[in-house]
């Protein structure tokens, strides 16, 4: 287990209310991924720091956005995020600010798009360079660039499979990967390898998992942060809430690779869902820094995630139904107010 130190003391609308929050302490692994110190570096370089002396600045617009990408139902709007930054400008001796949401509305609209990109790129680089080499395939970093699912193709048989050569060879190359009992599937894998290796065809079959990981990635990225439908209104603001979607899943990550290294497992072991449940419950006194035992609020947060696995699940099969049955109102295919004005002619 590794230790936890005492956590600082945040100073006005600092950038540490958004490292804090995903466990920045000196004391944890991974602590300094995407630090305080970082993320502001980052604003600085851009010329993208705002509001500095006013209610709604940088560091607490994008920590408030971040926790609309991780909530869902009533937690998403912009009247929650509005009275999330009122209770932590109280709890951290500070004027609130009113319960409009249109200043906040547009000082969101002032975080620039390149500074949030060079964001997610850094967290998930560092967190790629110091990942466990038993985290990895062999120690290497196999990476799924694309792959497609041919349409009724007939399922491979063990015949099929035992014509393919016994070893491969790999060394920045493209290939199809096919295993018994699965329909042909195409994929597109290039390895970081600099000098060519064999492996078996059981290791390639192992490599195939990585498919279902994206799959299951891209999935927690559209369904648990929401993706799947974006709630802002023009294109710009799409952009900014897909690169904090992206910023928040990578940064989500970051804590879940934290319980892994200090629980002793795989990451992929731990679930996303879970993680995400686990950080908003101790969301405001994270950012804060008012818990009265912050290193026991770190452990214990650390130990929910961990004790929480999911990956093992052989042989388990799901229906692909709603469990609730949904009203049974046509969809809004025109603009609203015209189906209002309509609606008052009759």
């Amino acid at each position: 287990m590794t230790s936890l130190s005492t956590p600082r003391v945040h100073g006005k609308n600092e950038f540490a209310v958004i490292a804090d929050s995903f466990l920045h302490d000196p004391g944890l692994p991974f602590a300094s991924v995407l630090d305080a110190e970082a993320i502001q570096r980052v604003f600085r370089e851009e010329e993208a720091l705002f509001g500095q002396e006013d209610l709604f600045s940088t560091p607490i617009v994008l920590w408030a956005f971040l926790a609309q990408t991780l909530r869902d139902g009533k937690g998403v709007a912009c009247a929650s995020a509005v009275a999330d930054i009122a209770t932590y400008l109280l709890q951290t001796g500070q004027r609130p600010p009113s319960g409009d949401t249109g200043d906040y509305c547009r000082a969101r609209a002032k975080l620039k798009l390149t500074a949030l990109q060079r964001l997610v790129r850094e967290v998930s680089g560092q967190l790629e360079d110091r990942a466990d080499a038993a985290w990895l395939w062999k120690g290497l970093h196999a990476k799924l660039v694309t792959w497609t699912r041919p349409q009724r193709r007939p399922w491979m048989t063990r015949e099929q499979y035992a014509q393919i050569p016994k070893t491969l060879t790999l060394r920045e190359v493209r290939f199809h990967v096919q295993v018994p009992g699965c329909r042909v599937e195409t994929l597109t894998i290039i390895t970081t390898l600099t000098d060519p290796q064999t492996y078996s065809r059981q290791d390639i079959a192992d490599l195939f998992g990585f498919r279902w990981n994206v799959e299951l990635d891209i999935r927690q990225i559209k369904q648990t942060l929401h993706l799947d439908h974006v709630r802002c209104k023009t294109p710009e603001m799409v952009r900014r809430e897909l690169w904090v979607t992206l910023l928040a899943y990578n940064l989500i990550r970051k804590v879940i690779v934290t319980a892994a290294a200090v629980h002793r497992k795989q990451p992929r072991q731990l679930g996303f869902t879970q993680a995400c449940q686990s950080l908003l419950a101790s969301w405001m006194l994270l950012a804060t820094g008012t818990c009265r035992d912050v290193p026991a609020l770190y452990t214990t947060l650390l130990a929910h995630i961990a004790a929480r696995e999911v990956a093992n699940r052989p042989g388990r099969i799901e229906p692909r139904v709603l469990k609730r049955r949904r009203q049974g109102y046509p969809f809004m295919l025109r603009p609203r107010a015209q189906l209002q004005a309509e609606l008052g002619k009759t």
